[in-house]
């Protein structure tokens, strides 16, 4: 299930699909994911980098630096958190939630820091679980209307197109080889190639359609 929700700011698209329970895995709180366009992209802040520093004034510099750059980016985040989304997912899940009470969290995801996220809350600021057998992906993307983030769509529909065209002709290439005397190894080979060179062509025209809709919209 794909939605739209707008704010004076940014378009809010709201992606949430659910499937069964692996066996063995436990019921979880419900978390959000957020994706948003990077803080250098739009000439707001420096990235601090991954190399910790070796002395111990530099690190707490470099700790100092991180922690002004995810205050920023959650802010921004938190920018796509309103009634209006609030209730796509509320009636998506078949329970109230308030994005308000939403608390971030580096284990949002997992019990190690690789999927950090939100732990979405009820009105009154309770954790939400999961369904016994069943799971959900719930992720929320934060298209800004700022200049800078129209231009990065439009950079990015810029490129996707060119790949496509380039995959295209990749693909005319292979169909005309599928009519030459080739050896059954050989054949099959190319019928691989093929067969992953149309996947990456579904893909790029997915890309394409989805940055155009959210350009219209911005």
């Amino acid at each position: 299930m794909k939605k739209f929700a707008e704010t004076p700011e940014a378009v809010i698209e709201v992606s949430i699909k659910k499937r069964s329970r692996s066996v063995g895995d436990r019921p979880r709180a419900f978390s959000l994911s957020v994706s948003s366009p990077s803080l250098e992209c739009l000439g707001l802040a420096d990235h601090p980098g991954y190399k910790e520093p070796k002395d111990e004034a530099g690190i707490k510099a470099w700790n100092k630096e991180w922690r002004a750059y995810n205050k920023l980016e959650l802010k921004i985040q938190r920018t796509g958190f309103n009634d209006e989304v609030s209730e796509i997912i509320s009636e998506a899940i078949g329970r109230k939630i308030d994005l308000v009470n939403a608390q971030f969290s580096r284990y949002a995801g997992c019990s190690c820091p690789c999927s950090p996220g939100f732990i979405l809350r009820d009105e009154d600021k309770k954790r939400i679980k999961e369904p016994y057998n069943t799971t959900y992906s719930i992720w929320i993307t934060i298209h800004l209307k700022a200049a800078e983030n129209k231009a990065l769509l439009t950079d990015k529909l810029a490129h996707t197109a060119k790949e496509l065209a380039e995959n295209e002709a990749g693909v005319e290439v292979l169909r005309d080889r599928l009519v030459e005397d080739l050896p059954i190894e050989t054949l099959e080979e190319v019928v691989k190639e093929m067969k992953a060179s149309i996947h990456r062509q579904k893909h790029f025209v997915e890309i394409i359609d989805a940055t155009e809709a959210i350009l219209a919209k911005l």
